[in-house]
């Protein structure tokens, strides 16, 4: 089926590129190592998993707020940085160093233009599907029942998640585009995308189960170690942002540049 195919593209780029893949990521790697240490350091009670009450009461100061946000952008540009390395390296075998890849400012920035776009017709679409499933909600449970709670969550559910995440696939390979130097525009996306509708829902269905499995071990280590669940975490945090730019690169290099799914 295509939508296991993409999948295993999509790893298959990763573990055959293994070197290239750590060094093309190094920004985002050292952003989150950096990130996780700050966490502990300014809020220890981090390392409290097993008593959430003294996690809530944790101080927060301003100077918490500020280093939260600086950590929010040096996080977002790590992201952008290393994203835009990994397109360009596995569609024009652009190589990066042995330190690192190489910062190619013009092509971070469409991609965080093409990003705010995709964002912006995702947050969009969005609100627009809360309201129907809302009012549908409303009008066929009894307000403030069980029922109407459980129809509520389906149908935000079926009507709003799945159709953002086939959405938002549909129109990712904007993304791939921008960090090329091509130009596509949302209309272009979505009419070479044309008919992936069970193949993105199959994607999205083994990705989330994936991405469930990665996450099981993360309280366990937690509660046996903060250092053991902090590497863990990391460790999945990386392999989520890595593997989550390889499924646009698939996408984009399988139905915009009809590349084979074996190459």
């Amino acid at each position: 089926m295509l939508g296991f195919q993409l999948f295993l593209h999509a790893l298959r780029m990763i573990l055959g590129n293994f070197g290239a893949a750590v060094r093309v990521s190094l920004p985002s790697l050292v952003a989150i190592v950096v990130v996780a240490g700050l966490s502990i350091t300014l809020f220890p009670a981090l390392g409290m998993i097993e008593h959430p009450a003294m996690m809530e009461t944790a101080p927060f100061s301003a100077g918490g707020v500020a280093m939260v946000f600086l950590s929010a952008v040096v996080m977002a540009v790590a992201f952008l940085w290393s994203a835009v390395a990994w397109h360009r390296f596995i569609l024009l075998e652009e190589y990066p160093g042995a330190t690192g890849p190489r910062w190619n400012g013009a092509a971070i920035w469409r991609y965080f233009v093409a990003g705010i776009v995709l964002g912006l017709v995702l947050v969009l679409l969005g609100v627009a599907l809360g309201i129907v499933v809302g009012i549908a909600s409303f009008a066929f449970g009894r307000p403030g029942g069980d029922g109407a709670m459980v129809l509520g969550a389906v149908l935000m559910f079926a009507l709003v998640v799945v159709p953002l995440i086939l959405v938002s696939y549909r129109l990712s390979p904007i993304l791939p585009a921008a960090a090329v130097g091509e130009r596509l525009s949302i209309k272009d996306a979505w009419a070479a995308t044309r008919g992936a509708f069970w193949p993105f829902l199959i994607l999205a269905i083994v990705t989330s189960l994936a991405s469930w499995a990665l996450g099981l071990p993360t309280p366990i280590l937690m509660r046996a170690s903060l250092v053991l669940g902090l590497i863990w975490t990391i460790a999945v945090q990386w392999v989520t942002m890595l593997f989550g730019v390889s499924i646009l690169t698939t996408i984009y290099g399988y139905f915009v540049e009809k590349r084979n799914l074996n190459a």
